[in-house]
């Protein structure tokens, strides 16, 4: 939660979660991994509140602040479709549409 107040929303502005804790049932409807920190309490699937940002200028930011801030913090970041993303404390790492690290769009931001 402090890297998301510190960091993800001067940033980008105000976030709400979408997605915290899920059950296992509930997980295997999202379509979440099954060791997903979504399970353990320790994940939050957030969208910005006002949608003043585009795609494009928050995966720009939250992709250098996670380069930059994210091994101290030590979070995980992910993204969805739209304006949706993923913030975890599982370990600091990245990943894309199919859920590898080889997907994230950070791969391609300087």
């Amino acid at each position: 939660l402090k890297f998301v107040s510190t960091e993800v929303e001067p940033a980008i502005g105000d976030v709400e979660a979408v997605s915290g804790y899920r059950n296992g049932h509930l997980n295997r409807c999202s379509g979440g991994a099954p060791a997903s920190a979504h399970r353990h309490f320790f994940a939050l699937d957030l969208t910005p509140v006002a949608a003043a940002v585009s795609r494009d200028d928050m995966i720009g930011s939250l992709c250098r602040i996670h380069g930059h801030r994210g091994p101290i913090f030590d979070v995980g970041l992910g993204f969805y479709s739209g304006l949706r993303f993923h913030v975890d404390s599982k370990g600091f790492r990245r990943w894309g549409s199919d859920g590898s690290g080889a997907t994230s769009p950070c791969n391609t931001i300087a």
